[in-house]
C-alpha cells in the first residue's frame, strides 16, 4: 500500500533511451505508484556522462520529512558509521 522504488533507468542524452525511461514511467504509473520522477546525475566515468533515474512513490506525502532525515544521518555519524550517498539535502530532494 506504501513505499518508494528508486532504479536507476536511461539517459537523456540518447532518444532512443528517453523514449525507455518514458515508457518505464507510464507503467510505473500503471500499477500503482501516484508519482514516478526522472532525475540526473552527472557522472564522468559514464559513457554518456549521465545516467537517469526513476524516482516513484506509491502514496504522495509518505516517507520521512527532512527532520527524520537529518535524525538518521546524525545517529550515522555519532556511531562512527560512514557514508558515500546518504546526504541530508540529497535524501530531501
Amino acid at each position: 500500500s506504501d513505499g518508494v522504488l528508486n532504479f536507476q533507468t536511461d539517459t537523456y542524452n540518447l532518444p532512443h533511451d528517453l523514449e525507455d525511461a518514458k515508457e518505464w514511467r507510464e507503467k510505473l504509473l500503471e500499477i500503482g505508484f501516484e508519482s514516478s520522477r526522472y532525475g540526473s546525475l552527472s557522472i564522468s566515468s559514464y559513457p554518456t556522462g549521465q545516467f537517469g533515474f526513476l524516482l516513484c512513490k506509491k502514496i504522495n506525502g509518505s516517507g520521512p520529512n527532512l527532520a527524520e532525515v537529518e535524525r538518521r544521518f546524525d545517529d550515522m555519524v555519532e556511531r562512527g558509521l560512514s557514508t558515500t550517498y546518504y546526504q541530508p539535502k540529497f535524501q530531501e530532494g
